[in-house]
């Protein structure tokens, strides 16, 4: 099972009262901060679209699927896919899943699962900035 990313997940009775205005007690933001996103990975091969030049690949967020995507441009600049092509940038990305699948874990913990775009800058960015 691959590590777990920390990001807080407010219950629908903290939320609703973050939302009013009230104020959430310390032990509850404390708790909140606890409970991190289970980011997993099924081993499925990717579904290429040659119209967003793009690689999907699925994940799982507290059991939702959730589809991520990588970008033509990322596996070229980073992960040395050859081309657009799906052969070339099916080969970058099985070639260099793991970090991949890193990079994707990150940004769906930053972003509460809202954004599972890699573009290359964010790739960039997460090479850079990468937490040992």
């Amino acid at each position: 099972m691959q590590p777990a990313v920390g990001l807080t997940r407010f219950s629908a009775v903290q939320a609703a009262l973050f939302q009013e205005g009230g104020n959430l007690p310390g032990a509850a933001l404390v708790k909140a901060r606890a409970n991190p996103m289970q980011i997993t990975f099924p081993k499925e091969i990717p579904e290429y679209s040659g119209r967003e030049l793009t690689l999907a690949f699925p994940a799982l967020v507290d059991g939702e699927r959730v589809e991520c995507t990588i970008t033509a441009e990322a596996l070229e600049d980073h992960f040395g896919a050859a081309s657009p092509r799906f052969e070339d940038m099916l080969g970058a990305f099985d070639a260099h899943r793991p970090r991949i699948e890193a990079a994707a874990r990150r940004l769906l913990s930053e972003t509460n699962a809202q954004c599972a775009v890699l573009r290359s800058g964010y790739v960039r960015f997460y090479v850079a900035n990468a937490r040992v």
